[in-house]
């Protein structure tokens, strides 16, 4: 959030509407939580056939790649997120609350914040090279790299398509190209690494190709339901680039903690042990669709306005959050061997068991900071945010500095260390988050349900343990079963609740097609 003077100096409606409080507006408040639902319903219905596409991906890249090579493509992607933040410059979230409020303005914002990409993804793609060649890494490596800077510019220009549809509430498009983008690289990724014997780069390629037809058709659906400006306005450009500033510093300071670990990896250890790292961080990531669905559904609605249906409508985005991530971290956690021996990977990657151990305990905590971060952004509080982000961006190094030589020295395997570090870092982010919000949203109630939620999750440990001499399968099963019949009992969740789903499903006013 930009000063009162730069919103007064500033004479484009825009960011004062962005800036503007969330108002509370009762014509909306019947349908609010009904679309909150659709449109959750919505990203999730495609959000399972991703992480099905998801799950063949990670089986198929440590396999076909093997250690090194995955260490060398999980730096890539670590070293270019940093670059894909200044690129990205905290825009699509500003302007999904921007459009959210005034949405017949989309077009012209949203072509506006496109064309100014273009001079950021020139001065990023110069600043890697310069950095790549001093630092002395392999002409293989650089590779890779310059081909998932290619994909970052690409993946940048595409979420401002995405936040602009966001703000629309224009979700199941979203979550449709998610599914084809996941999809092109099974197919012609691991179809070619798997029955033409391709290497690193040609995965690299593939992934790159399926980011640039999801930005065509998402460009292409958005001009079809929004319309089409094509007017430069530079006043708008200082306009996007004063109101993103406070999401550009939160998105760096938020790359920092969440990827300097792999970088950091690199430096400290060698391409086997990041890619023992990378393996585990890949089961870990597949849960993230769960807040990502709720967070991508709540923001555009808080951004519009706030009433008390809203505010438990982000209370039980938290339970729900909880309630869906909470097993799955008790599941990679009792089941990390028998997962990783599933898939059959090479012995090597047994080092990534207790990896995916540690990275399950983050799970959770990641969903949680993503709900309550929505919330605050949503009401104009992210440069309260921005000071938990910074600390956390200064916390995750240093322990990094310590913990990762240590285990390398150790062991032969500094990735726990640099887990062990993540998991730290997400906890404080957490409890920076609630200090943020005390009882604005979040109340007892809240903690109540998820407390119950933890309760059935011991039933569900103990399921799985005896389970566990008999393979994923049966483990995976075990595990489900315990937790839902003892969330039930435990009264996290309820039948009267179940109940009500379909209503709200049906209900007229909810989610956009």
């Amino acid at each position: 959030m930009v000063d009162q003077a730069v919103a007064v100096a500033v004479p484009d409606a825009s960011l004062r509407l962005a800036e503007a409080p969330p108002r509370a507006d009762a014509a909306a408040g019947p349908y609010r939580t009904a679309r909150i639902v659709q449109n959750v319903l919505a990203l999730l219905s495609g959000q399972v056939l991703t992480w099905l596409a998801t799950s063949i991906i990670v089986f198929a890249l440590p396999r076909y790649l093997g250690d090194a090579n995955l260490g060398k493509l999980t730096f890539a992607w670590g070293f270019t997120s940093v670059f894909g933040a200044f690129i990205g410059f905290g825009t699509p979230i500003w302007l999904t609350r921007a459009i959210a409020r005034e949405p017949e303005r989309a077009p012209h914002l949203a072509f506006n914040a496109l064309v100014a990409r273009l001079p950021i993804i020139v001065v990023a793609f110069a600043a890697s090279t310069v950095m790549l060649q001093a630092l002395g890494y392999p002409a293989s490596t650089r590779v890779v790299v310059y081909i998932a800077m290619a994909w970052t510019s690409a993946s940048a220009c595409s979420s401002i398509v995405a936040a602009s549809l966001q703000g629309l509430e224009r979700m199941t498009v979203l979550s449709m190209m998610g599914v084809v983008e996941k999809v092109l690289i099974v197919i012609f990724g691991v179809g070619s690494l798997a029955f033409l014997g391709a290497g690193l780069d040609v995965w690299a390629l593939v992934v790159f190709g399926a980011g640039v037809v999801s930005m065509l058709v998402l460009t292409g659906y958005f001009w079809r339901v929004a319309g089409l400006s094509t007017r430069i306005d530079l006043p708008l450009w200082r306009t996007l680039f004063m109101g993103s500033a406070p999401f550009l510093a939160w998105g760096i300071a938020t790359t920092i903690y969440g990827g300097i670990d792999v970088t950091m990896l690199s430096l400290f250890s060698n391409d086997h042990v990041v890619g023992w790292y990378g393996a585990a961080y890949r089961f870990v990531g597949i849960p993230a669709f769960i807040p990502f669905a709720l967070t991508t559904a709540l923001l555009p609605s808080l951004s519009r306005a706030i009433d008390t249906r809203s505010d438990r409508a982000a209370g039980r985005a938290l339970e729900i959050a909880v309630l869906l991530t909470l097993p799955i971290a008790l599941f990679l956690l009792v089941g990390a061997a028998p997962t990783i021996h599933f898939f059959r990977y090479a012995p090597a990657f047994d080092h990534s068991i207790v990896l995916l151990q540690i990275l399950s305990l983050h799970v959770p905590l990641v969903a949680i900071s993503m709900i309550a971060v929505t919330v605050l952004i949503a009401r104009n509080r992210e440069k309260a945010w921005l000071v938990v982000s910074v600390g956390a961006a200064i916390l995750n190094p240093l322990l990094n500095l310590v913990a990762i030589p240590y285990f390398q020295h150790l062991n032969g395997n500094g990735a726990v260390g640099a887990a062990i570090t993540t998991v730290i870092t997400e906890a404080s982010v957490v409890a920076g988050a609630f200090w943020l919000l005390r009882k604005d949203t979040f109340g007892w109630a809240n903690a109540l349900v998820c407390a119950r939620g933890l309760a059935a999750g011991v039933p569900m440990v103990l399921a799985m343990w005896l389970a566990t001499p008999y393979g994923l399968i049966p483990i995976i099963a075990a595990g489900g079963l315990s937790y839902g019949v003892a969330a039930l009992a435990f009264g996290a969740v309820r039948i009267s609740e179940l109940r009500e789903l379909p209503g709200l499903i049906r209900a007229k006013g909810g989610a956009v097609a």
